[in-house]
């Protein structure tokens, strides 16, 4: 997919407040740090999102939903795994706070924040969506979005509701290839 300028110069304009985070090469950690690092940029102009066409190929059979708990792995990623990242036992490197943004915004910010994390070797991250309580009778729309949106792309290997204390059932916890 070719970016356009209109989308480049969107991110170079949200990102260009953003300091990169320093590596840490511990895969987990049990009392999980308070110096995450936040990403968010409030000098985005704002676009209207009912023109966007978003492939959302991915099936309701490969996310696991119980009640607000969300749950998805890629083949090759055991339950193990998926297990783990429940419980909240791997460290998160980094974040992104997609609060206030509309849904063009969210998606090209967050591919480009997976997309980096990648190619950084960032294992672990937060995705803070919001449960969608301003959204009205919509429901939650850039909840679920975010959530269609990480199954499609390969970079992600796994994600999960968040536990209560890390945002609950507005925030995901991701799991993401290392390159």
């Amino acid at each position: 997919m070719k970016k356009s300028d209109e989308d480049k110069d969107l991110f170079k304009n949200a990102m260009k407040n953003v300091t990169p985070i320093k590596k840490d090469r511990r895969l987990y950690n049990d009392d999980l740090s308070k110096n995450k690092k936040k990403i968010r940029s409030k000098n985005i102009n704002n676009q209207n999102y009912e023109n966007s066409m978003l492939e959302l190929n991915i099936s309701a059979d490969e996310v696991e939903q119980l009640g607000n708990e969300i749950a998805f792995r890629r083949k090759g990623v055991s339950k193990k795994i998926l297990s783990r990242l429940k419980k909240g036992d791997y460290y998160i490197e980094s974040e992104i706070d997609l609060h206030g943004y509309t849904v063009d915004q969210a998606k090209i910010i967050l591919k480009e924040f997976i997309a980096n994390s990648s190619s950084e070797n960032i294992g672990c991250v937060r995705v803070i969506h919001g449960k969608g309580l301003g959204s009205g009778i919509n429901g939650p729309v850039i909840k679920n979005y975010v959530q269609r949106w990480l199954g499609q792309w390969d970079d992600v290997l796994a994600f999960v509701t968040a536990r209560a204390k890390d945002g609950g059932s507005g925030a995901l916890y991701v799991l993401i290839k290392k390159r």
